[in-house]
């Protein structure tokens, strides 16, 4: 039986794409903060808009870690029960 294609680039993209929420985050929560200070005029939030939109990428980045760490245990259980041959 043929070998499945390794899929290094699939998660070298991924991942790649999960290192950019971190600074997005923040770039996020720091134009909402000039948004509100500016047309709103709420002072003081820029520090706050920012850690809240770090704290929602490290969110995201952690719940897609998880979601693949998951599978891969799955992948290797399914694996695992596969070659150990048919059950009577």
């Amino acid at each position: 039986m043929a070998k499945k294609p390794d899929n290094t680039l699939y998660l070298l993209g991924k991942y790649i794409g999960l290192t950019t929420l971190l600074p997005a985050g923040a770039l996020a929560g720091y134009l909402i903060a000039r948004f509100l200070e500016r047309y709103i005029h709420w002072s003081g939030l820029l520090p706050f808009a920012i850690i809240f939109g770090v704290a929602g990428s490290l969110y995201k980045i952690i719940e897609e870690l998880l979601r693949d760490t998951r599978r891969a245990e799955e992948r290797e259980r399914r694996d695992a029960n596969g070659k150990a041959g048919p059950r009577p």
